[in-house]
């Protein structure tokens, strides 16, 4: 028989092996799951007996294309269950209905509480829907052990040497958010939309810890490195075919044998960094809250993300870009 689907700058380093925790229980929320990285996630938890306990929420923009996760589906054990969901995250209305529909069924205990939520979906949707997609899933978080994991990018930092040499920060008038037309606009929209997530960390942490409920949740961000990425092909000959099929599988391989923690990495040593982050109670602790981790090293995020008064600001442009209500989010201070 096969699966069960329900319906269709520290250098403090973390142990790589095994993922040190009682065996994990609860839902296992990942957005971009028919990506490289989410898709190795999936095939990560579905191939092995430690996560059959828990029930996969894997979102994918289009269910009927999802051919990157279907074959991590795979290698699914019998006994693992899990929801394969579309969710277009450039329509703030069904991010609504899918988290909504998510808080149905764990309050009506058909779906057991989220254990993580990864925010792993890149490029076009990368902040604001998860943003919003978080704070209507508080609600059904575990309230003990639930983590969040924001999925970050060494882009995030303009001073971060790892990328110098594609040179999109160059020029000193890229080093802050502004509007882009140039060639390398799209890289630096991503790098924006990264930071943005990076200052969700710690500003949705902050109102978390100061919450009498949801105290013990934590949020993390990881850096999981440059990889093979499927949106990479999307863009010109020398970006889809030279520098994804060849330059950086090669360079991955390299760095995996000189440099582990190096900028590139192979995409299934990465997806085993995002369970660890999200999943670790050894190494981690029971609550490491606001923790930044370059694969598995403590790492300290860009100093334009740590600045707590553009953290409020974004926090506030946030409720206001979503028009966020109290009634659909249950952190105390969400305002």
């Amino acid at each position: 028989m096969g699966p069960t689907p329900a319906s269709t700058a520290s250098t403090t380093t973390v142990a790589e092996n095994p993922i040190n925790a009682s065996v994990p229980s609860g839902t296992f929320v990942i957005t971009g799951a028919n990506g490289g990285l989410g898709s190795a996630v999936v095939e990560l938890i579905v191939s092995s007996s430690e996560f059959s306990s828990m029930h996969g929420i894997y979102m994918v923009r289009e269910v009927d294309a999802a051919t990157a996760l279907n074959a991590s589906l795979n290698h699914a054990k019998q006994g693992h269950r899990y929801d394969v969901v579309g969710l277009d995250l450039s329509k703030l209305a069904g991010v609504r209905d899918v988290a909504k529909k998510i808080n149905e069924r764990v309050a009506g205990g058909s779906l057991p509480p989220i254990r993580a939520l990864v925010l792993n979906a890149a490029f076009q949707c990368n902040y604001l829907a998860h943003w919003l997609l978080t704070m209507v899933l508080l609600q059904s978080m575990d309230r003990e052990h639930g983590r969040i994991v924001v999925i970050s990018s060494a882009g995030h930092d303009p001073n971060d040497t790892r990328h110098a040499g594609m040179g999109i920060f160059k020029e000193e008038r890229w080093r802050t958010i502004r509007d882009d037309t140039t060639g390398a606009a799209g890289m630096r929209r991503y790098s924006a939309a990264k930071l943005c997530l990076v200052m969700m960390i710690y500003e949705l942490q902050r109102r978390l810890s100061s919450d009498p409920v949801l105290s013990s949740i934590c949020v993390l961000g990881l850096d999981p490195g440059a990889m093979s990425k499927e949106i990479l092909r999307r863009g010109n000959f020398l970006m889809s075919v030279f520098v994804t099929r060849i330059f950086l599988p090669f360079a991955a391989m390299v760095s995996s044998k000189l440099a582990p923690e190096g900028f590139f990495r192979i995409t299934r040593k990465s997806a085993k960094h995002v369970l660890r982050v999200a999943l670790d109670t050894e190494t981690l602790g029971e609550h490491p809250q606001a923790v930044y981790l370059n694969g598995t090293k403590r790492w300290e995020s860009s100093a334009e993300s740590r600045d707590e008064k553009k953290q409020m600001m974004l926090w506030q442009d946030s409720v206001k870009y979503t028009k966020l209500k109290a009634s659909e989010t249950v952190l105390s201070s969400w305002n």
